[in-house]
């Protein structure tokens, strides 16, 4: 049973009125004995009708007092009631709680408060008693002076102090955050009364959400350093294409600082021609298909015209109605001059290809080596190969088919080396058309590596047979040529002059230079005639040097000359020489090559010694050339 304030009042009211009324007849009977014992007998005795009284009252007194030992009674069960209520909720109250006398220090601590400093409560403790300094912090995490504690102050201030933050440093160095309140207690020897609720995990998640936001700022900063400082287009616009934001580079573009683009429509900037392909992907956007990609032109500043790739990406709301549209665009324009360029001269290399009688080709083998074939063949190659350029792009063996069965190592030979050196491909060979037909092609490629590994050869191919045929009846003519040469008693050479000038002394007067001697003479090879240009000159015999240099001198009228005249071979004995020149002009008529022709006639001369000629009448010589 709980007694209320105001019962007890009643009951404590009761029985001091009862105390008063049975104390007064006994206080009077005290007073009389003592009048008595100091010798004054003529003090009055209670009447019997006061002891009496007093009996009554003492009767009553006792049932008072049983009442009043009943009541107390009660009174201490509702205290002990009480305190037990105290203790249970100050024990397992949500919050710390902690009690301290007036000067701090710790009288009481209630179980949350343990469980919340756990093994730091006697840190906490200790370093509260000695008042040291750095172990509280801030709510910003700087160190709280002791000046600002909240049990100072409340003491100090006797206020009630509410929800400060403090950092608590341990002795590990881990940090526990308290929101921290105070009540000075009035009642002696209490200090105050001081709760603590943990927002450690809350200024923790503060300290990441700082962080993030931190990070966040700083992650805008930079997207707007990008954006400003990006070489692309930034530009945001609303559904009817009104800008709403552009970036430097946009504006400098378009010539126009940023408040003259923000407000515009950018269809203001568009080239006509391209409004309509944009403006329909922009009426087909929907939340599932929110973007597309497209190559406009936009009129520049100066009025000049440019290309722009933009991607364009729309935003809808939560009823999926479109909002606005996030372009990021990249300025195109060499881009495009050099597609126009590349598509002229693609057109012209079509041409050149169409009219060209070589064939032009590319061969791709691929990275694995095992696949190869024509990525390109040109009309010439139907010419050539008899084979149509499906039937070359469909099957790269039908090329293989048709070489020369005679010719196909050196085929495979050159080509492997190509691949493997990635060197130039050059080879000729002999292939059969389908026709039957045998000719001869030349083939120069250069090969590239890809970035996939594979690679590439780009190439020509010509028709040689008529060129093969002449060399190979060149080189007939030059076997029999030298067979010829080399059974004949003549020698052939030719030289180049450069300078006649009689005016000079001996050999001076003449200057050549010896292209070819067709074979040794007279102990000289033809490599000492080459290295010596006037070998020949200094082996003519003196007494008829100045007469041959005079000839020679008239072969640039006459065209043709010949001379007789000794010549000292290599071991000093002198022959007699046939030798006959013919001038030879070239296509220019400015450059002369001298082609000679010399024979050793010392045999003949030596005959005509014992058997010489008939003389003859000088008209009958001239008679006999005219009917010649």
């Amino acid at each position: 049973m709980v007694l209320t304030f105001t019962s007890m009042t009643a009951i404590v009211g009761v029985l001091l009125g009862s105390i008063h009324k049975i104390t007064r007849p006994i206080a009077q009977l005290v007073a009389t004995s003592q009048s008595m014992a100091e010798g004054n007998l003529e003090k009055s005795v209670i009447s019997p009708s006061r002891i009496k009284e007093i009996g009554i009252f003492v009767d009553g007194f006792e049932t008072m007092r049983g009442k009043l030992h009943h009541s107390f009674e009660q009174i201490e069960q509702a205290l002990k009631e009480s305190e037990e209520k105290y203790t249970t909720l100050f024990q397992f109250s949500p919050i710390g709680i902690l009690i301290t006398d007036p000067q701090g220090k710790f009288l009481e601590a209630n179980n949350t408060l343990k469980q919340l400093f756990g093994n730091f409560l006697a840190d906490y403790q200790r370093h509260l008693h000695l008042g040291d300094e750095g172990w509280l912090l801030r709510g910003d995490g700087s160190p709280l002076p002791k000046a600002e504690w909240v049990i100072a102050r409340a003491i100090k201030e006797n206020c009630f102090i509410q929800g400060v933050e403090e950092g608590f440093v341990a002795d590990d160095g881990s940090i526990r955050w308290l929101r921290v309140s105070a009540a000075p207690i009035p009642l002696p020897n209490y200090g105050v009364a001081i709760a603590y609720v943990d927002v450690t995990d809350k200024k923790n998640q503060e300290w990441v959400n700082q962080q993030h936001l931190a990070t966040l700022a700083q992650s805008e900063k930079r997207y707007r350093q990008v954006v400003e400082q990006q070489t692309d287009f930034i530009l945001r616009s609303e559904p009817d294409t009104t800008i709403t934001f552009a970036n430097e580079s946009l504006c400098h573009a378009l010539g126009c600082p940023l408040e003259q683009v923000v407000g515009q429509k950018w269809i203001n900037f568009a080239h006509p021609d391209d409004l309509k392909p944009t403006l329909e992907h922009i009426g087909a956007l929907t939340p599932a298909d929110c973007t597309f990609r497209t190559d406009n032109r936009d009129r520049r500043k100066d009025g000049v015209m440019g290309w722009t790739e933009w991607i364009n990406q729309g935003i809808f709301n939560d009823r999926g109605e479109l909002i606005e549209i996030q372009s990021v665009g990249r300025d195109i324009t060499a881009l495009k001059t050099v597609e126009l360029a590349l598509r002229k001269a693609e057109e012209r290399f079509q041409q050149i290809a169409l009219s060209s009688p070589a064939g032009i080709y590319i061969i791709v083998l691929e990275p694995q080596g095992d696949k190869i074939h024509f990525e390109y063949v040109s009309s010439a190659f139907e010419h050539i190969t008899g084979l149509t350029i499906a039937e070359l792009l469909a099957d790269f063996n039908c090329w293989r088919t048709i070489i020369h069965p005679d010719d196909r190592d050196r085929y495979y030979q050159s080509f492997e080396q190509s691949y493997q050196n990635l060197s130039q491909f050059i080879c000729e060979w002999r292939i059969i058309t389908p026709k039957g037909e045998h000719r001869w092609i030349q083939v120069c490629s250069s090969p590239e590596l890809g970035h996939r590994g594979e690679i590439t050869w780009y190439g020509v191919m010509l028709d040689v047979t008529a060129q093969k045929t002449f060399q190979i009846e060149k080189h007939r003519l030059e076997q029999r040529l030298e067979f010829v040469i080399g059974a004949s008693p003549n020698v052939i050479y030719n030289i180049t002059p450069l300078k006649y000038d009689p005016t000079l002394p001996g050999i001076q007067a003449f200057d050549y230079d010896v292209n070819l001697v067709t074979k040794p003479f007279m102990g000289f090879t033809p490599e000492e005639f080459y290295a010596n240009q006037k070998l020949w000159m200094t082996r003519i015999h003196p007494e008829e040097l100045t007469q041959v240099l005079g000839i020679v001198g008239t072969i640039f009228e006459k065209q043709s000359i010949v001379m007789e005249y000794r010549f000292q071979d290599k071991q000093g004995e002198y022959h007699w020489l046939r030798d006959e020149q013919r001038l030879v002009r070239g296509k220019d008529e400015q450059t002369y090559e001298i082609v000679g022709s010399a024979v050793d006639i010392t045999d003949l001369k030596e005959t005509e010694k014992f058997f010489p000629k008939p003389k003859k009448k000088q008209n009958q010589r001239s008679e006999l050339k005219v009917n010649f």
